[in-house]
């Protein structure tokens, strides 16, 4: 990961409130970025810190005045790992091409904080696409964002994928003598609103495929992805492709949350 550069500023009497954190070079293209990460600070009712990665540049200085209102701090990067691996981020921000070079660094140190990678940094979103493979992920991921969104005021939709049996599976199964005969049509997909008026689509595919199908039907302004913690001494880029991959390859915000 480019190395964050030490800053001057620092604020006393700190670091009890939940914090949002911005992750930034000081390039102007940033923008919507830092907009997301001060207007999420402000909805959470959390401070705001910074952390600049690569080297100082001109645009570093417009960004400080831009938040000179919000009061932000800036924060050395190993600062900012020991508040992300003690739990008191809540949210970092990350622009979209900052997030392609440094998502491997920051995965194992994010504990319990969402990641928004961001591109459209639109704070309200109208439009959510939540994506669970399972009613209990759902369940957290969905709380999750109600507790930041203020009721009424977002459509949201919910995206359940229920993998096809693989074909190792089925041929463990006639191993040990139990056929299988798979359907000559693929099962349909399915749409209905919940009591809540949530849209709930089903569909029978992989994960990666169902989310990005749906996203292509919806265009959300914003995609909720989960992802889970391993124990497993694995490198990080192998545990979670699903997450990886469509953070970087959907053309939305995107907000991955521990689930």
């Amino acid at each position: 990961m480019e190395r964050a550069t030490e800053t001057r500023l620092r604020l006393s009497g700190r670091g009890r409130q939940p914090r949002v954190a911005a992750l930034l070079t000081g390039d102007l293209v940033e923008l919507p970025a830092l907009r997301a990460a001060v207007s999420a600070a402000a909805l959470l009712e959390a401070e705001i810190c910074i952390s600049w990665v690569g080297p100082d540049n001109p645009g570093r200085h417009l960004t400080r005045e831009l938040v000179s209102d919000a009061r932000a701090e800036e924060l050395d990067m190993s600062v900012l790992s020991g508040l992300l691996l003690a739990g008191r981020v809540r949210t970092t921000v990350v622009p979209a091409g900052l997030w392609r070079r440094t998502a491997q660094t920051l995965w194992p140190i994010l504990s319990q904080s969402s990641v928004l990678v961001s591109r459209g940094g639109k704070i309200l979103p109208s439009t959510v696409l939540v994506c669970a493979d399972n009613e209990a992920t759902e369940a957290a991921l969905m709380a999750r964002v109600a507790s930041a969104m203020p009721g009424g005021t977002v459509h949201l939709s919910v995206v359940r994928a229920i993998p096809p049996i693989s074909s190792w599976a089925l041929g463990l199964l006639a191993s040990y003598g139990f056929a299988w005969a798979p359907s000559d049509q693929d099962p349909l997909a399915n749409s209905e609103e919940d009591v809540c008026g949530v849209r709930v689509i089903t569909v029978h595919e992989a994960a990666a495929d169902a989310i990005r199908h749906a996203w292509q039907e919806l265009l959300p302004e914003l995609v909720v992805l989960g992802w889970h913690h391993h124990g497993l001494p694995l490198p990080a880029s192998w545990l979670h492709p699903t997450a990886w991959r469509l953070s970087n390859q959907l053309a939305a915000d995107v907000l991955l949350v521990p689930a």
